[in-house]
């Protein structure tokens, strides 16, 4: 509720959607029509009964929520994101990126993980990213808030928070808003042992701490950069009326013979015994007391022959091209090489 999305159709019925806030559209692309190169169409949201109800309610009330409009052109309308009483969760981007006008004094709702905490005694400024930038937004909690005795004492770095509090312009340089914190509760702790603190990290130590890396700032920047690549160049094949194929990741052949390859097996097992590997017979296949090759009998594998997952989505993409005509596929591929070059 609040959020609409956008919707650019083209005479081909190829379309891209812009929806904030994890809120999903139903489209029935068959009774969309236009007359023009891009129609621009607004489509209402699906919402829960819940949601409807309370914004029924909303609406007949004599003192209405305040609507607040982004300055971003990327999100059409903060409304209903800053109603009365408890707001609902805004992205940390979204805050620094709205109008002076737009944002200061109104009150949100912020989650996300402590990344510093800075205890003053009168005051303690709090770091928490949400995932949505890369600097986070910085709180401000007065020493003589109740919040300050009862949760920031208990904060540590990782901890994942719920934040209610007031848009307010910062005093401090690089840095347009912060938050004075009205309300806070920790959703996760943290152990002493967090390995993510406020220094640069190696990559090399990195790999070995794969479900946290994603929190460091040069691994989410690249996740950005490859989903705003991904997003540009599904955008530029379907304006020119490319269809998108899923080439198969595993695959029996070596297509174009370019590198080493992943095997794919359900022949060994994690503690399976190497003499339990099948092997191909020599001589009468259908005796029991034929001898056995050094050769593994891929036959008996899952897909009955040997399996690797594939180098190159060529070979399947000829395959849809020599029927579909225009067509490009996005991987994945692999190569079992190991090269660790900064190239």
């Amino acid at each position: 509720v609040g959020h609409v999305p956008t919707i650019s159709v083209s005479p081909r019925r190829i379309a891209t959607c812009s929806i904030s806030n994890r809120s999903f559209a139903k489209v029935d692309w068959r009774r969309m029509t236009t007359s023009r190169p891009h129609t621009m169409l607004k489509i209402g949201m699906s919402a829960s009964p819940a949601s409807s109800a309370s914004a029924s309610s909303a609406s007949s009330t004599s003192s209405t929520p305040e609507t607040v409009t982004a300055s971003h052109p990327g999100h059409a309308s903060i409304s209903s994101a800053l109603a009365a009483g408890q707001p609902k969760r805004m992205r940390v981007r979204r805050i620094l990126e709205a109008s002076k006008e737009d944002i200061v004094d109104k009150r949100v709702t912020v989650g996300g993980w402590v990344r510093t905490v800075r205890d003053q005694k009168n005051f303690a400024f709090i770091n928490v990213n949400d995932g949505s930038n890369v600097n986070g937004i910085q709180l401000v909690v007065d020493g003589a808030s109740p919040v300050y005795e009862s949760v920031v004492k208990n904060l540590a770095t990782g901890c994942s928070v719920s934040v209610v509090g007031k848009v307010v312009e910062s005093l401090g340089k690089n840095q347009t808003y912060e938050l004075q914190v009205e309300d806070m509760k920790i959703l996760g702790d943290a152990p002493e042992s967090y390995p993510l603190q406020k220094k640069r990290h190696s990559l090399e130590f990195l790999r070995t701490i794969a479900h946290l890396r994603p929190r460091t700032n040069s691994i989410s920047a690249m996740a950005r950069v490859r989903s705003t690549l991904a997003q540009a160049i599904h955008r530029f094949f379907a304006e020119r009326d490319f269809v998108y194929v899923h080439t198969p990741i595993i695959t029996a052949s070596d297509c174009e013979g370019a590198g080493e390859m992943f095997r794919v097996t359900t022949l060994m097992p994690e503690k399976a015994n190497v003499t339990e590997i099948p092997r191909v017979k020599l001589g009468d296949k259908t005796s029991k007391d034929a001898p056995l090759s050094d050769q593994v009998d891929f036959a008996e594998d899952f897909f009955g022959k040997s399996s690797f997952l594939t180098v190159s989505g060529q070979l399947g993409g000829e395959a849809y091209a020599c029927a579909m005509s225009d067509i490009y596929t996005f991987g994945p591929t692999f190569r079992a090489e190991n090269s660790n070059t900064t190239r």
